[in-house]
């Protein structure tokens, strides 16, 4: 099975126009703490350029968290030798 690699999947993302999180399952819903709140109220204030990346940013950095402690298969065949 092939897995590629975060910046694969970035790239990916970016020529679909969708989240990098599209390519995992979906976890279980999320509280709404005060930092998170926080964070929301800062980037309402920011240049949509500059939202964009945030956005960007913080999937790559969930999407690595999700990532971290499995191991990425060996490029080639799966078994068996080349005829």
């Amino acid at each position: 099975m092939y897995r590629p690699s975060l910046e694969d999947l970035e790239k990916l993302a970016r020529f679909f126009g969708v989240s990098m999180m599209s390519f995992f399952p979906p976890e279980g819903t999320e509280s709404d703490d005060d930092r998170v709140m926080a964070l929301l109220r800062t980037a309402r204030q920011l240049h949509p350029a500059d939202l964009e990346e945030l956005m960007k940013y913080a999937e790559f950095r969930k999407a690595r968290r999700i990532y971290q402690g499995k191991s990425r298969p060996r490029p080639g065949r799966k078994g068996g030798k080349h005829k």
